[in-house]
């Protein structure tokens, strides 16, 4: 099943600290951002906005300006925003979920159906060990459907 597919994926990451994906933040700066964040996505899932506002805010939400052939439906999600890389002529439906603690990388040519997560964060199985991070970087390469991968898995 997809809950089984996914249990196994995870478990292949190894736990690795913040410091060895680049992240040499303090977990005040890191909340302070997600903060910051949250206000930005909730203006931007709850206000009527054209392409390029969309683009802006998701700019500043990521810390990096965006191609204008980059194209999100909203509502678009995500936790901490400034590990997420977008190359260009990119489709991003609606409803989709970025975890980016870890990292992720959207390359040229890529198309995300609508709902899809993308997580690159979960916490360690052991309870005594659950505030531990697990952090893996999400890659996808070009001419990659993102939705294709989950109904696959969903079957």
């Amino acid at each position: 099943s997809f809950l089984h597919c996914l249990e196994y994926l995870l478990n292949l990451n190894l736990a690795i600290s913040l410091s060895k994906v680049g992240m040499k933040m303090e977990s005040n700066e890191i909340h302070q951002i997600i903060e910051q964040n949250q206000r930005l996505l909730q203006n931007l899932n709850t206000q009527r906005h054209c392409e390029c506002e969309i683009r802006q805010l998701i700019s500043e939400i990521i810390g990096a300006k965006i191609s204008d052939s980059v194209e999100i439906r909203l509502p678009f999600f995500t936790d901490y925003g400034r590990n997420i890389k977008f190359g260009k002529d990119i489709f991003i439906n609606f409803n989709v979920t970025m975890v980016d603690l870890g990292g992720i990388v959207i390359e040229d040519h890529v198309f995300i159906g609508p709902g899809a997560y993308l997580i690159s964060v979960n916490h360690m199985i052991d309870p005594k060990r659950r505030k531990e991070l697990i952090l893996k970087r999400v890659h996808l390469e070009k001419m990659f459907g993102l939705e294709l991968v989950l109904r696959f898995y969903q079957e």
